[in-house]
């Protein structure tokens, strides 16, 4: 591999080198993965989050992820599948649990 890197005859990394020398895993800067952005808008009243959804506006000054995110909140307070979307929400905070291992539809939320 031309990385720049030094490697051993089966490509392994050699003691001491990093094929990720910026550390952000290849998210832009500041990015935050999902499970930890959800938790930030679950941790905020729910006056707050439903508020948003009232104010158009505000709610399309939003960014996109943060867009998603409240509307995922709302579907796991509110609606006809609320546990399902309660269920999904905390696989992505706490990691999918034995029973769901396999089941992975990322924006089955929607």
């Amino acid at each position: 591999m031309q990385d720049g890197v030094l490697r051993n005859e089966k490509g392994q990394l050699l003691p001491g080198q990093t094929a990720n020398p910026s550390g952000n895993n290849g998210h832009s800067k500041g990015w935050m993965r999902y499970g930890d952005r959800l938790q930030g808008w679950l941790q905020k009243p729910v006056r707050e989050v439903l508020g948003l959804l009232n104010d158009g506006d505000q709610f399309d000054s939003l960014s996109s992820i943060d867009a998603v995110c409240v509307q995922h909140v709302v579907n796991m307070l509110q609606g006809k599948d609320a546990a399902t979307h309660r269920e999904k929400g905390l696989d992505r905070i706490e990691g999918k649990t034995a029973r769901n291992q396999g089941k992975d539809d990322p924006f089955s939320f929607f």
